[in-house]
């Protein structure tokens, strides 16, 4: 494709920058939810009125069980991920390219097994 092809009219950026807001937004949404669900079953908010965490998610959110767990671990894996991010703010490009890909091939391989990527920069095994 020409520079020209690739090239956003006006009105096609004004639509990406609206879409990607409700992205960016979205994302918040969803970590502050997952955080939200951890409180309430940590503290066992829910109590007075359901007799389980899943009750209350299935019958006050219509979340199943799988769905609210999800939404919290996702929550975990980010705030981990930004706290990875943070520590290792110092390492050069190369080495942070490396650090994805090696995180991202392992997830790959491994769809249902979360782990930190500070994890795989300390050199711990992949199993």
């Amino acid at each position: 494709m020409s520079d020209e092809q690739l090239a956003l009219s006006l009105t096609e950026h004004s639509a990406l920058e609206a879409y990607e807001g409700i992205i960016t937004e979205g994302l918040h949404t969803f970590v502050a939810v997952g955080h939200a669900l951890l409180a309430i079953r940590e503290q066992r908010l829910y109590r007075a009125e359901y007799a389980t965490f899943e009750d209350y998610c299935r019958e006050r959110w219509a979340l199943e069980r799988r769905r609210a767990y999800q939404l919290m671990d996702a929550a975990t894996v980010v705030g981990h991920i930004s706290d990875d991010v943070k520590k290792f703010s110092h390492h050069t490009l190369e080495q942070a390219k490396e650090f994805i890909q090696r995180w991202a091939t392992w997830a790959q391989a491994h769809p249902h097994r979360v782990m930190s990527p500070l994890r795989l920069v300390r050199g711990d095994r992949l199993a």
